[in-house]
């Protein structure tokens, strides 16, 4: 092969002719290419069960929903200010050794 100076290969056929010498079908490559740019212009699709959008539903109101209940939180802020906030210390605990019971299965 020899490169001459206006950028020109010399001594070998060009590509699609030698392809083509090679019996590849450039019709079916161009078909290949078409059907590729049809699957990828067509987008993808996915198709949801019931249950996911069951699940899909479920979480967006989790997510729309607010982490802190302002009514809550305001009615033991008055509690406190007028001194009339309990804790009850044993329901605590209960609470507590409840949730570690659950947790470890056999205590």
């Amino acid at each position: 092969m020899k490169i001459s100076s206006s950028n020109q290969v010399q001594g070998k056929e060009p590509l699609q002719r030698k392809s083509e010498s090679q019996g590849i079908d450039q019709q079916s490559i161009k078909g290949r290419e078409n059907k590729e740019i049809n699957n990828h212009l067509q987008g993808d699709r996915i198709e949801i069960s019931g249950q996911a959008r069951e699940i899909l539903q479920a979480s967006e109101i989790v997510r729309m929903t607010p982490d802190i209940r302002a009514s809550k939180v305001e009615q033991i802020k008055r509690a406190v200010d007028n001194g009339l906030y309990r804790v009850d210390s044993d329901q605590i605990a209960g609470r507590i050794l409840d949730q570690i019971k659950e947790e470890m299965p056999g205590m």
